[in-house]
């Protein structure tokens, strides 16, 4: 019965040996596939994540780059009119429009454009602003 017991408890110590070495195996062969997962995790949020600020940055870029046509547009409108309305001290309900679409374009370059853009813009409005009083007072 010794030899029995012994051939059993050697059995027995065998299956808990390799169950162990089993199960250590496994947890570092989950380790490995986890950091290999986060590894390609990150591998492809990484570009994605530039490809998303660069999107971004470019319709910001197109955001300004509207608003400041727009701007410029609305700029020489209203120099036309000026050129056009007070030399001939006419009716002043043109150069009224072109003010108003002046006022207009200020705000999109307001929403969109930097401190500095925006206090160039600031100056043209408040010129603008300026001869428009100018201009009523004398025309009406």
């Amino acid at each position: 019965m010794n030899a029995e017991l012994i051939a059993a408890s050697a059995g027995l110590v065998g299956v808990v040996l390799g169950g162990g070495v089993t199960l250590a195996a496994a947890h570092i062969q989950r380790k490995g596939s986890k950091d290999q997962a986060d590894a390609t995790l990150r591998a492809a949020v990484t570009p994605a994540r530039l490809q998303y600020a660069g999107a971004l940055e470019q319709q910001n870029r197109i955001a300004q780059r509207t608003a400041y046509v727009g701007f410029i547009a609305a700029t020489h409108a209203f120099r036309q009119a000026l050129r056009r309305e007070v030399p001939g001290r006419a009716n002043p309900d043109p150069f009224r429009e072109v003010h108003r679409a002046l006022r207009d374009a200020y705000i999109a370059v307001e929403l969109e454009g930097p401190p500095s853009v925006l206090a160039a813009a600031d100056a043209v409005v408040g010129a603008g602003f300026g001869v428009t009083q100018f201009v009523y007072t004398t025309l009406t």
